[in-house]
């Protein structure tokens, strides 16, 4: 008779306490993404003249990651820029990149790399699929992101998300960038290689610095066909205006954009979520830094 008491409860209770449990990893994946927007992304996008990080590929030994230009604003030391892939961390290492790794995330990484459970929003000239901030994530070795003040609505601008997958590792670009395309098959099909990130939704952060817990599909606000086009989505984050979106060659790198243009009025709002954070040692170098203001100080009052 106990033993029957004794294992009616535990079927009532297990179901609640990995129930708790998921809501606790779900909430420390929601931090490190609130952790790394409001960070090393904030720092960087301050001391790049209000452009947001990019990843490209031109070889297997060029190849730099939105999360190696954050380095040395999170912790880490300073990646050397360009890095070569497939390069071979210790476990020392491996502790310093917590902040990119959910816990619900078991899948491991390929090879000998470190596991990244994070993407970012893909940003691609002319392509109404990736209208994201973090361009291109793809091997044409080109090197361009998106200005802060080209960014439409930022409360509903995805800036970040999770993509759990063996291919997405620090340092590479694979997987580094996503759509609403990558949602969308990543949400209809949970496959084991590559799930729903919390059963049935995923984290996402936005422009403003808030995040969010949404089913993927919600994130296509009604549009119909969001696996060809992200427009009127989420995942569109603003125009493709020629004024903020610079393309940049290989050897034509962030530390060169000189006069970025004001903050339009619209925008100010931004400033909230974008307080302008001391000056970091990576800003030592970059000779434009001192001649402009802080992100807030784009908004007049």
């Amino acid at each position: 008779m106990v033993i029957t008491i004794i294992a009616i409860l535990a079927a009532l209770l297990l179901p609640a306490l990995s129930s708790s449990k998921d809501t606790a990893r779900r909430t420390a994946c929601m931090n490190n993404l609130k952790n790394l927007g409001l960070g090393p992304m904030t720092s960087y996008v301050d001391d790049q003249a209000s452009f947001f990080p990019y990843t490209r590929k031109v070889s297997n030994h060029n190849i730099i990651s939105w999360d190696d230009l954050i380095s040395g604003y999170d912790g880490r030391a300073e990646v050397p820029n360009p890095r070569q892939a497939w390069i071979i961390w210790s476990a020392e290492e491996e502790n310093r990149n917590a902040m990119y790794q959910c816990d619900t995330d078991r899948i491991p990484a390929q090879g000998d790399a470190i596991r990244r459970s994070y993407s970012a929003s893909q940003l691609k000239e002319n392509d109404n699929l990736r209208r994201g901030v973090i361009g291109p994530g793809d091997a044409s070795g080109v090197e361009f992101s998106r200005h802060l003040a080209e960014i439409r609505n930022a409360s509903e601008a995805i800036m970040l998300t999770e993509n759990f997958h063996q291919l997405n590792r620090m340092g590479v670009h694979n997987l580094a960038t996503s759509t609403s395309a990558t949602h969308y098959n990543i949400f209809l099909a949970d496959s084991p290689t590559n799930p729903i990130p919390h059963r049935n939704g995923a984290n996402y952060l936005m422009v403003d610095g808030h995040a969010e817990f949404l089913h993927g599909f919600e994130t296509f606000l009604d549009v119909s066909n969001p696996q060809a086009d992200a427009r009127n989505t989420m995942w569109e984050c603003g125009q493709l205006g020629p004024h903020f979106l610079v393309p940049r060659t290989v050897e034509l790198q962030h530390d060169h954009v000189q006069n970025p243009p004001p903050f339009p009025d619209s925008n100010c709002g931004l400033r909230n979520h974008f307080p302008p954070p001391s000056r970091s040692p990576k800003a030592q170098h970059r000779p434009y830094h001192d001649r402009r203001p802080g992100l807030a100080g784009y908004c007049q009052p």
